[in-house]
């Protein structure tokens, strides 16, 4: 194979592992969001006052994590066309990378704010039933409770 070949073959291969680490990372809780809504209507038996209380603070994170998401996906576009040129350790693509790990923690940040914000409608007990959720979602197993 020519040098071209193997250039090119390398950079589809690193394209492909950045893909596949941005899918498993970037997006690894995809659907989550749906999963904690039937679980807390589930286990925690939220009165309609907690209901009410808790809709606005659900608007504000569905929105700040659409806007998150959406500079996780432009960092993430910008890592491919950097690593399409061959290089993984380019200026560019580690522009990308630096700014992709910034909005992933960033998302990460704020969920758990938004689990804490929620945290601060409940009483004791479901206090406790959504941290030991939240904790056991992150733990390495993922054991749901």
């Amino acid at each position: 194979m020519s040098r071209t070949g193997w250039i090119l073959c390398g950079a589809a291969t690193a394209a492909a592992v950045s893909l596949a680490m941005w899918l498993l990372l970037g997006h690894r809780h995809t659907g989550e969001e749906e999963e904690l809504h039937a679980w807390m209507h589930a286990n925690l038996n939220l009165t309609e006052a907690q209901n009410a209380a808790l809709d606005p603070l659900e608007k504000a994170f569905a929105e700040r994590r659409s806007k998150l998401r959406q500079a996780i996906d432009e960092a993430a576009a910008r890592l491919g066309s950097a690593l399409l040129k061959g290089e993984l350790h380019s200026p560019e693509a580690e522009g990308a990378l630096d700014q992709m790990d910034r909005a992933q923690a960033d998302l990460r940040r704020a969920t758990l704010e938004h689990f804490f914000a929620m945290k601060g409608q409940l009483d004791p007990e479901q206090s406790a039933k959504l941290l030991e959720w939240v904790a056991a979602s992150i733990s390495p197993d993922g054991h749901r409770r």
